[in-house]
C-alpha cells in the first residue's frame, strides 16, 4: 500500500509540474491564434463586414469591427496570461457565436453527425478558453506573477 500511496504522490507531482507549462502552451498558441484571427478581421474589415452579412448577422459592419477587437485584444490578453479569466467570457461568447453562424451546419447535425463539431475550427479556441476559465492561466503568467506578488496565494 505504501507503494501505491508513493507512487500516486509521485504522479500528482509531476502532473501539477506539467500544468504550468501546459496552461502556458496552450495559452501562447491559442492565444496567438485569436489574436492573429482578430487582426486579419481588423485589417479586412470590409471582407469581415461581407462575411458577416452573408451569414445574416445584424449591423454587421459593427459586429466585424467588434469581434475583431474583442479577437483581437482578449487573444494577446491571453497570449501574455493577463486577466485570463476574464477575457475568456467574451473570447467564449464569440466562439459559440461563431458556431450558431459560420458553423451552424455542424449544430444541426450533432446528434446524427457528433464529429462535425469537434471537425470545425472553433472548438479547439472554445476548447481552450473554457480550459483557461476553469483552470486559470498558470503560474507562468502575468496573472501568476500578480497573484503572487499581491496575493501571495501561489494559485492562479
Amino acid at each position: 500500500m505504501g507503494f501505491l500511496k508513493g507512487f500516486y504522490g509521485a504522479l500528482l507531482s509531476v502532473g501539477q509540474l506539467i500544468q504550468d507549462f501546459f496552461l502556458l502552451a496552450i495559452r501562447l498558441y491559442w492565444g496567438w491564434g485569436f489574436f492573429k484571427i482578430g487582426l486579419s478581421k481588423l485589417e479586412d474589415i470590409k471582407g469581415a463586414t461581407e462575411f458577416f452579412t452573408k451569414l445574416g448577422i445584424p449591423y454587421a459592419d459593427f459586429s466585424a469591427h467588434f469581434v475583431g477587437g474583442v479577437e483581437c485584444v482578449c487573444g494577446g490578453m491571453l497570449f501574455l496570461g493577463l486577466g485570463s479569466r476574464l477575457i475568456s467570457i467574451p473570447l467564449i461568447i464569440v466562439t459559440i457565436t461563431a458556431y450558431f453562424t459560420a458553423h451552424f451546419d455542424a449544430i444541426k447535425g450533432f446528434l446524427s453527425h457528433p464529429q462535425m463539431i469537434v471537425s470545425q475550427a472553433p472548438f479547439y479556441f472554445l476548447i481552450t478558453v473554457l480550459t483557461i476559465f476553469v483552470f486559470g492561466p498558470g503560474r507562468i503568467s502575468i496573472d501568476g506573477f500578480l497573484d503572487r506578488a499581491y496575493f501571495k496565494s501561489g494559485r492562479v
